[in-house]
């Protein structure tokens, strides 16, 4: 049995302690290795007023406004924290943030007899940086880097980038494919796509362009759209057809089980993405799926797995930046009844089979038994 300490951003803490999670993928299989007999801990974000954590706000506005660095160790440092993670066999830190944030706790560790630090990165090196600011910007990243013994990357592209980036440091740096709980987002229900006309749109990546997304939306009057989103791009639209629902993930107003009803309802969930290596659009795209909604996706750098995904088979890809050409797709699709049953039954049956949570536990165990 090992001591594993997982570290997130916000709002899992109190849904692990209160049993009250629905869909597993975003808690990164702390369920599992709980179900293997290991002792969990879970640290959070929460709010500290003492005159360190003030200094280390003042720290993090720095790192967040002038070298894209996406830190929040005001919220995070505490020695009741480090204690813990000091008496942790593993430490896990969810994604490229938290790792940032956790840095002043973790910057000092022993190395021998020490906790192992594992990282996953789903946009680590996308981050869009002043020119002359790059170089503090990477020289923090190369810093983290040095701290943690396994960087686990979601997304394919970004760890070939990192590879390349970073080749000295090559030997910690692994590729595990996100995946999703197949068991809560499938579906039993007959799918029936004729005359289906609702569309969806998901999520509050800052790469999501929701920009895009209205005005498909204005070229389409006869379809309806279907926003879950807090992107500000999305809201006072005006556009008969679109309706914005202020939501977020844990979002009280829109639960796992309600995104699952969006995405049974929908003949297609559309991603619209600005071109960036971060995998982004990942969760929502095998969460639609995995539901058996077929979705239509910007081909971008960071698009997470290219060789399992295949266009028109399992995925629908556009390269255009056209709002134009997104319509005539989407009219093309909704014209196309075989092709939109063809993609979601394959794209349903590749998640099940090779995105799934166990998977992807299984995958990670690999990092515990070294």
């Amino acid at each position: 049995m090992s001591k594993i300490t997982y570290i997130y951003a916000r709002d899992r803490k109190k849904n692990i302690e209160n049993n009250t999670v629905e869909a597993k993928e975003l808690y990164y299989s702390f369920h599992l290795f709980k179900e293997d007999g290991n002792d969990m801990n879970v640290i959070e974000y929460e709010r500290n007023n003492n005159s360190i954590n003030k200094f280390l706000y003042f720290y993090d506005r720095i790192l967040n406004r002038f070298i894209s660095i996406p830190s929040y160790s005001h919220q995070l440092y505490s020695n009741k924290n480090k204690e813990i993670i000091k008496n942790s066999d593993y430490v896990f830190l969810v994604n490229e943030g938290v790792g940032f944030s956790a840095l002043p706790m973790i910057y000092n560790l022993k190395k021998i007899n020490g906790p192992k630090i594992i990282l996953f990165s789903m946009g680590l090196l996308s981050k869009k940086v002043k020119k002359y600011f790059k170089f503090l910007h990477n020289s923090f990243i190369r810093f983290l880097l040095k701290k943690i013994d396994y960087v686990i990357f979601l997304g394919m592209g970004e760890y070939k980038i990192a590879k390349k980036k970073f080749n000295n440091l090559e030997s910690k740096f692994h590729h595990l494919n996100f995946s999703v709980d197949t068991e809560f987002w499938s579906s039993n229900k007959i799918r029936t796509f004729e005359s289906n006309k609702n569309i969806l749109f998901v999520g509050n990546d800052s790469n999501k362009d929701e920009n895009m997304v209205k005005k498909i939306a204005e070229l389409l009057p006869e379809y309806n759209f279907t926003c879950i989103s807090k992107l500000a791009g999305l809201k006072n639209t005006k556009l008969n057809n679109l309706n914005v629902i202020d939501g977020e993930w844990n979002n009280s107003s829109v639960s796992d089980l309600d995104l699952k009803e969006y995405y049974i309802s929908s003949f297609l969930t559309i991603i619209p993405l600005k071109n960036s290596l971060q995998p982004a659009g990942q969760s929502v795209a095998l969460q639609s799926m995995c539901s058996g909604t077929p979705v239509l996706i910007s081909h971008t750098d960071g698009f997470w797995d290219k060789e399992n995904f295949e266009n028109n088979k399992h995925i629908i890809f556009i390269q255009s930046e056209n709002e134009n050409d997104w319509k005539d797709k989407i009219i093309e699709l909704s014209k196309n009844n075989s092709i939109i049953e063809k993609v979601s039954f394959n794209s349903k049956k590749n998640v099940v089979d090779n995105f799934n949570l166990n998977t992807f536990h299984k995958k990670l165990k690999t990092f515990i038994d070294k």
